[in-house]
C-alpha cells in the first residue's frame, strides 16, 4: 500500500519492514485485524439485539489492548493534536455529568437496554481517540485502513447471504443487516468502511493489493445496496463529494482547513436549525400526516424531540433520556397498537437532548475541530488521497447519525481511524517528560477502559442477554421479563410487565420504577396510565381521577406531540363511568394529530355527550 504519507519528523520503529513502499510494524501489526476479528466473533455468537452491548463492551475492550500492547510507543503530541483533545473532552464531560443526574442516572451512563447510546459510548469513542493519537505510528496507518475495509467485508457478505435467506437471525428491520441488529446500524460501519476501501484503492500501487483493495470496494457497496438504508446513501454521496473536493483542493495547492471547516458547520447548523422551521405545527394532522410519510416519521420524532429539548434547554436531561410515539392506533375500548423509538434520529438533537446548549455547542466544537486537523493533515500530506478518503468517511458518517441513531461499533471505529491518522503526524517528544506523562494517559484510558467493561458486565448484562435471547426466539415470557426486572430494574421491562399483566407480588416495586421513569420513557408513561386506570392507585389513598390526572400530567413530559395519552385518560375515564373527566380528556386529545379513521370519531362523541 503506497500512501506517499509526508509527516513531521517520527522516530522510526526499528521493528518496521517495507511493504509496497510503506514501512509497516513486524510487531504488532495483526493487532487491529484481530481485535476487529474478536468483536465480529462476539457478535456472531449473541442474539441480534445484543449486538450494541457487545460492539460497546467489545471496543472497551480495544482500547485496554491496544494501550497495553502499544503502550511503549507513546509519544507526546503535537500541540495542534493535544488542543484538540482536550477540547474533545468536553462534551464527553457534560454528557457524563448531566447523565449522573439524570432520572435513571444507570441508564444515561451505560445505555438503554438494546441501543446503548448512553454516556459510557462516547467515553469509549475519546478513550480509542486519545490512545490512537498517543500510539499510532505512520506505519499504523494502512494496516488501520485495510482492517476497516475487511472488517466491512465481513459484514457485507453477511449482509448478502442475510438477503438470499442464508443466514439465521432476527431483524429489526425488514431489510437484510446480517451480523448486525438493523440495517441501519449496518450502514453506519458501512459508509466507514467504504472510505477506507475506496483510499486503499486510490493509494497502492501494487497489482496484488489493487485487486484486494477493489474486491473490497465492489463487496461493500453490495452490503450497502442489500442494507438499502436511506441514511448511509446519503452518507456515501455527501462523504464522496467532499472527499473529491478536498482531493482536488490538495492536489491544486488551494485547501484552506479552516474555511472549509467552517463552512460545513454552518451548514449543519442551518440544517438543524431549518428543523424548528420546516416542521408543522401538531394541530395541522394533514400537514402533520404528510411530513411523516415523506420522512418515514423521522418528523414525528423531530418535533417531539425538539419539544423535550425545550423542557432542559442548558444542561439537558441525560443521555438515552428520549422517547417518542412514531404512531399508534386503536380500536376504542378494544385494543391498542402503537410504535415507539427511544432515539432522536439526529446527533445534533442526541446531543441537544443529553448535555442541553452546554453539550450540543460544546460537541459542535469539538466536531469542527477535528474537521479542521483532518483537513490540515491531508493538506500536509499532499501524496496520501487516503486522507481525503478518510474525510469524505467521517463527514458520510456523521450524514448517517443526522437520519438515525448511533451505531456503537460504527463510533468506535470512527475514532480509532481518526486517532491513527492524528498518530500519523506528530512532534517526537524531545524530552523524556514528555513520552511518561503521554504513556501515564495511556495508561489511564487503560484503566478507565476496564473499569467501564466490568460496569457494563455487573450492571445487567446478564439480564440484557437473557432479555435478547428471549427477543431473538419468540419467548418474551413473563418469567423471563420477572427474572430480568429482579437483575435489573429497568423501565423497559417493567412496563412490558404491566401490559402482560403483573403479578400482586411484585406490583408495587414495578409501579415505583414506572412512577420515577413515567416523565421520559413512553412505555412506562403508558404503563402509569395503565395501573391509574385501572383504580390501581400510586399513592394509596388517592382517587383513581387523581391518579389518572398525575399519569397523564407525567406523560406530557414524556412526549409533547402526541394525543395517546388524552385518549387512553378518555377510554379509562368513560369506563369508570367519568362522563365530565372523559369529555375533557376528548377535547384536549382533539388538539394533537389522530390515526385516521374511528379515534377522532369516538373522541368528538365523548366531547358532544357532554354538550
Amino acid at each position: 500500500m503506497a500512501l506517499d504519507v509526508h509527516t513531521e519528523p517520527v522516530e522510526q520503529d526499528p521493528s518496521a519492514v517495507s511493504v509496497d513502499g510503506i514501512p509497516t510494524a513486524t510487531r504488532s501489526r495483526w493487532l487491529i485485524p484481530g481485535l476487529f476479528a474478536a468483536t465480529i466473533a462476539a457478535i456472531a455468537l449473541l442474539p441480534r439485539n445484543a449486538v450494541p452491548l457487545a460492539a460497546l463492551l467489545m471496543s472497551g475492550a480495544w482500547v485496554a489492548v491496544i494501550a497495553l500492547v502499544r503502550m511503549a510507543n507513546a509519544r507526546r503530541p503535537s500541540r495542534q493534536t493535544a488542543r484538540v483533545l482536550a477540547l474533545s473532552l468536553a462534551p464527553v464531560a457534560v454528557v457524563t455529568a448531566t447523565s449522573a443526574l439524570a432520572v435513571d442516572p444507570r441508564i444515561a451512563l451505560l445505555g438503554a437496554v438494546g441501543q446503548h447510546v448512553g454516556a459510557a459510548t462516547w467515553l469509549v469513542a475519546l478513550l480509542l481517540l486519545i490512545v490512537m493519537a498517543l500510539v499510532a505510528r505512520p506505519v499504523d496507518l494502512g494496516d488501520v485502513v485495510r482492517a476497516t475495509a475487511g472488517l466491512g467485508v465481513l459484514l457485507s457478505v453477511s449482509a448478502l447471504l442475510d438477503a438470499f435467506g442464508l443466514l439465521a437471525g432476527a431483524r429489526y428491520s425488514v431489510e437484510a443487516s446480517g451480523l448486525m441488529e438493523n440495517s441501519i446500524a449496518l450502514g453506519q460501519v458501512l459508509v466507514l468502511s467504504l472510505a477506507c476501501s475506496v483510499g486503499w484503492l486510490v493509494s497502492t500501487r501494487m497489482r496484488e493489493q489493487r485487486a484486494a483493495a477493489g474486491t473490497a470496494t465492489v463487496l461493500v457497496l453490495a452490503g450497502l445496496v442489500v442494507a438499502d438504508s436511506a441514511g448511509a446513501w446519503f452518507g456515501v454521496a455527501a462523504g464522496a463529494l467532499l472527499g473529491v473536493l478536498v482531493w482536488w483542493a490538495v492536489r491544486r495547492g488551494v485547501l484552506h482547513a479552516g474555511r472549509i471547516a467552517a463552512v460545513l458547520a454552518v451548514v449543519m447548523a442551518i440544517a438543524v436549525a431549518s428543523l424548528w422551521v420546516v416542521l408543522p405545527d401538531a394541530a395541522d394532522s394533514a400537514a402533520w400526516q404528510s411530513a411523516a410519510d415523506l420522512t418515514n416519521d423521522r418528523s414525528v420524532i423531530w418535533s417531539s424531540a425538539l419539544k423535550q429539548v425545550a423542557q432542559a434547554p442548558v444542561a439537558g436531561s441525560g443521555a438515552e433520556h428520549f422517547s417518542a410515539w412514531v404512531n399508534w392506533d386503536s380500536v376504542p375500548g378494544v385494543d391498542l397498537q402503537q410504535t415507539a423509538t427511544y432515539d432522536p434520529h439526529n446527533i445534533a438533537l442526541w446531543w441537544m437532548l443529553s448535555a442541553g446548549i452546554l453539550g450540543g455547542v460544546a460537541a459542535g466544537g469539538a466536531a469542527v475541530a477535528l474537521l479542521w486537523v483532518l483537513l490540515d493533515r491531508a493538506k500536509r500530506n499532499p501524496g496520501a488521497p487516503v486522507f481525503a478518503a478518510i474525510i469524505g468517511g467521517a463527514v458520510g458518517w456523521t450524514t448517517c447519525a443526522m437520519f438515525g441513531w448511533i451505531n456503537p461499533l460504527a463510533l468506535a471505529v470512527l475514532a480509532l481511524v481518526v486517532g491513527t491518522v492524528f498518530g500519523a503526524a506528530r512532534d517526537v517528544a524531545a524530552d523524556p517528560s514528555g513520552i511518561s506523562l503521554a504513556r501515564t494517559a495511556v495508561t489511564g484510558c487503560a484503566v478507565v477502559a476496564v473499569g467501564l467493561v466490568a460496569s457494563l458486565a455487573m450492571f445487567g448484562a446478564s439480564a440484557e442477554m437473557r432479555w435478547a435471547r428471549a427477543v431473538d426466539t419468540g419467548d418474551l415470557s413473563a418469567a423471563v421479563l420477572e427474572t430480568a426486572f429482579g437483575e435489573t430494574p429497568d423501565p423497559a421491562y417493567a412496563a412490558l410487565l404491566v401490559s402482560g399483566g403483573v403479578t400482586v407480588d411484585n406490583v408495587r416495586e414495578i409501579e415505583l420504577v414506572i412512577d420515577r421513569s413515567s416523565v421520559w420513557h413512553v412505555d412506562a408513561a403508558l404503563a402509569r396510565l395503565m395501573l391509574a386506570g385501572g383504580g390501581v392507585s400510586n399513592a394509596g389513598d388517592a382517587s383513581v381521577e387523581d391518579a389518572l390526572a398525575g399519569a397523564v400530567a407525567s406523560a406530557r413530559k414524556a412526549d409533547p406531540t402526541s394525543g395517546l395519552w388524552e385518549y387512553v385518560a378518555a377510554v379509562y375515564s368513560e369506563g369508570n363511568g367519568d362522563a365530565r373527566g372523559a369529555a375533557a380528556y376528548a377535547r384536549k386529545a382533539l388538539e394533537f394529530p389522530l390515526p385516521s379513521g374511528g379515534v377522532a370519531e369516538y373522541l368528538e362523541a365523548l366531547e358532544g355527550s357532554e354538550r
